[in-house]
């Protein structure tokens, strides 16, 4: 047992009730000063390694170089960590069939093209789109796809599994990025090629 005494001038007393307290805030001062000690540790040590997102500036130095590339390249496209993609001018859509076999690697679609009046895309209803831009990747740099906020709010989904383009890949629509696109929303939205769809953050992976 652990006995505390708290000296007064005129005697000694001993604070046997108190003990569980201050043990209780000495522990707590020590849990403060370890974790106080690893984050000065981890600050000024550890250094971020394998996944580094680019800036614009250093994008379009790849672009550049040919590390990326994006045609046609338009620089208004982009943002402070970020590069928008428009929409092309094609659809695909699944053949009729009364059941889809998950067993076939590659099923039937029905291609068309988007009119100048546009593509009205109906709840629930799924086509593949793809963008207006050729993407191509160097072996050391890849590219997370995300939706553009604006059209996520109308319920269009363009993103339903190609998150990651993996280094060294190009799009899977002759070089351009495939659109798995369905209408989530309640109402019937109209596509039109040129609209922005979605954004790249690019990254360099080592």
């Amino acid at each position: 047992m652990f006995i505390f005494i708290h000296y007064i001038p005129s005697a000694a007393v001993v604070c046997i009730s108190s003990l569980p307290c201050i043990v209780s805030g000495l522990l707590l001062q020590v849990k403060q000063l370890i974790f106080s000690s690893l984050y000065v540790v981890f600050k000024q040590n550890l250094k971020p390694q394998g996944v580094h997102m680019l800036s614009p500036a250093r994008t379009q130095e790849l672009i550049t170089s040919g590390e990326i590339v994006i045609e046609p390249f338009n620089e208004k496209m982009f943002k402070p960590g970020s590069y928008s993609f428009t929409l092309g001018n094609k659809y695909k859509k699944l053949k009729p069939v009364s059941v889809i076999d998950s067993r076939v690697k590659e099923q039937e679609f029905e291609e068309a093209e988007i009119g100048p009046d546009g593509y009205e895309l109906k709840p629930g209803e799924f086509i593949i789109c793809h963008t207006a831009e050729t993407l191509r990747l160097g072996q050391n740099t890849g590219c997370f796809l995300t939706m553009r906020g604006a059209r996520a709010q109308t319920g269009l989904d363009f993103l339903h599994c190609e998150i990651f383009c993996e280094p060294g890949s190009a799009g899977g629509w002759d070089g351009k990025l495939m659109l798995e696109t369905t209408n989530r929303g309640p109402y019937p939205i109209k596509l039109f090629p040129g609209i922005t769809v979605i954004k790249a953050i690019f990254v360099t992976i080592e």
